[in-house]
């Protein structure tokens, strides 16, 4: 329910290393404390690991955020699955991307973000969604899924619109660039309304439902290109 975070502050002048247990809000009890602690010391031995992995990672790999970012989500996979101390609502909560990635080497680590980090829109969060989900391939580099992802969230989570957008797009997806995926994103978006007021339920949406707007939203899109 927990994590232990390690950062840097400054204490009477002094930058020094504090530590706290993430999220904020949720009692620290002793129980808590012991299982976060514990994970603490199974990540830093995880993520050493993938570090020195690093190294041998072909540079072609490296040289390609996509398949570079891609790489470290199908680590932190890995560690989801190995590490006994990691409960789903560290996930659910996003407190495990903090956790995992304080400990990654400097090529693979990304600033402290105060308005992602621990978010669900925490770089860490995003390697392992693209790792991960399917229907993915059409999107060519990372900037662009970045740029897709922050404009859908929505999107990415349903089972029925990323294989419609696959279908569609996948034949011109070598040229698509980093905000024509932007674009893609907002203009779904616009046709399946996700606000808080009166968001869509896109799972009670048809298949026929869901091909017919991105149908609209591929031709809207290839007239404005």
């Amino acid at each position: 329910m927990v994590v232990k975070i390690r950062k840097k502050a400054k204490v009477m002048g002094e930058e020094t290393e504090i530590t706290q247990y993430f999220p904020d809000g949720i009692p620290l009890t002793r129980d808590r404390r012991e299982k976060a602690d514990l994970l603490d010391n199974e990540l830093q031995k995880q993520v050493a690991y993938i570090n020195k992995e690093y190294d041998l990672l072909d540079e072609t790999v490296k040289k390609d955020e996509l398949k570079k970012w891609r790489w470290v989500g199908t680590k932190i996979d890995e560690i989801f699955k190995s590490t006994n101390n990691l409960d789903q609502a560290d996930i659910d909560n996003h407190a495990a991307w903090p956790a995992i990635g304080q400990y990654f080497r400097e090529e693979l680590k990304r600033g402290v973000d105060a308005k992602r980090s621990g978010t669900k829109k925490d770089h860490y969060r995003k390697c392992w969604l693209v790792a991960t989900l399917p229907n993915l391939d059409w999107i060519n580099s990372w900037s662009g899924w970045d740029a897709f992802i922050d404009r859908g969230e929505q999107l990415v989570m349903s089972n029925k619109i990323l294989p419609a957008l696959k279908n569609k797009f996948a034949g011109i997806s070598v040229g698509l660039k980093p905000r024509d995926y932007q674009k893609i994103a907002k203009m779904v978006t616009e046709r399946i309304p996700s606000g808080t007021d009166a968001p869509t339920d896109i799972d009670a949406m048809s298949i026929s439902e869901i091909e017919k707007i991105v149908e609209t939203v591929y031709n809207d899109f290839i007239k404005k290109k």
